[in-house]
């Protein structure tokens, strides 16, 4: 990554390379260009905006579901996607995944068709991301540990393509989910607000069907967990 002179300290070493990483990473925020599969998450946020940008948000559940279908439907990603097909995750496994996420993602995780060792990488990895929303990190250095899990997923000879697939969709959904979280809306002032816990388990579960869907449960199970 650099180049350095032979005098040039181990501790100067790693200050640089550190500070040269954060620097290429704010330039890209919330990006991860080596993601082949980060226009999901470039959609879901792209959604989101859309929806957290009208004045008079829906307050039920079943106008929640019906408002993120619509915001959906108009994006140029669903021109071709049927929509008889905007709610094959149903509502009412929707309003599970809000009320019990953390036994929700682990069942989902369980039944996984991965080895176990990339089930157990792949709890901690959104575990690890959870606790640094928690801690308040910087989300440059969320942002740096994210995709480096998702080199490792890139760069594993253990997992076929469409493994890698799945989880790539969902690593870019919680990249910029998190970076959504960051700049949390001004007009909204509970600091609390915007949980992820739900929006992360609707990623993991939609992505099962496809892209599309991963897109759809997250928003639709974020959106009711805070509402």
């Amino acid at each position: 990554m650099l180049f350095v002179s032979c005098e040039t300290t181990e501790s100067e070493l790693i200050s640089s390379e550190t500070n040269t990483l954060s620097k290429k990473s704010e330039d890209l925020l919330p990006l991860n260009p080596t993601n082949s599969y980060d226009f999901v998450g470039q959609v879901h946020y792209d959604i989101s905006t859309s929806y957290f940008a009208d004045s008079n948000l829906p307050k039920t559940i079943d106008s929640i579901v019906s408002q993120v279908n619509l915001k959906a439907s108009i994006h140029p990603f669903f021109d071709d996607f049927l929509s008889a097909d905007y709610n094959l995750v149903p509502q009412s496994r929707i309003v599970y995944l809000v009320s019990d996420s953390h036994g929700a993602f682990d069942s989902i995780v369980d039944d996984l068709p991965l080895n176990v060792t990339a089930k157990n990488d792949f709890r901690l990895f959104v575990e690890t991301v959870l606790s640094k929303v928690d801690n308040d990190e910087d989300y440059i250095d969320i942002h740096n540990y994210i995709v480096h899990y998702e080199s490792t997923i890139q760069d594993s000879g253990e997992l076929s393509a469409s493994e890698k697939e799945y989880l790539l969709t969902v690593t870019s959904i919680i990249r910029h989910s998190v970076y959504a979280k960051k700049k949390r809306p001004k007009k909204n002032t509970d600091l609390d607000w915007y949980w992820l816990n739900a929006k992360f388990t609707g990623a993991v579960e939609g992505a099962q069907y496809g892209k599309s869907h991963a897109i759809l449960t997250a928003l639709k199970a974020g959106i009711i967990e805070n509402k």
